[in-house]
């Protein structure tokens, strides 16, 4: 059994991706290192992941791919959701 709990904070940046489902893909010029590049690209690939708005997929401990809906149509208020 735990005699305590703490809860802590972290200060650790995370870079959101956003990217839209028609084509899917990463952003042109991401200015990365190769190997988050990859982790980003595998991203994309996770079985189920459409890039529909709101989605979201993890790309490693510092970076998560957010899916934007089709680029038709996009808004700021549809960024907001």
């Amino acid at each position: 059994m735990y005699s305590s709990v703490a809860a802590g904070s972290s200060r650790s940046p995370v870079l959101v991706v956003g990217v839209f489902s028609e084509p899917a893909g990463l952003p042109r010029g991401l200015d990365l290192p190769k190997d988050q590049l990859a982790a980003l690209k595998d991203a994309l690939a996770t079985p189920g992941f459409k890039a529909e708005a709101g989605e979201t997929v993890p790309a490693g401990p510092r970076h998560l791919v957010l899916g934007l809906g089709a680029r038709e149509g996009f808004d700021a208020a549809r960024l907001r959701t």
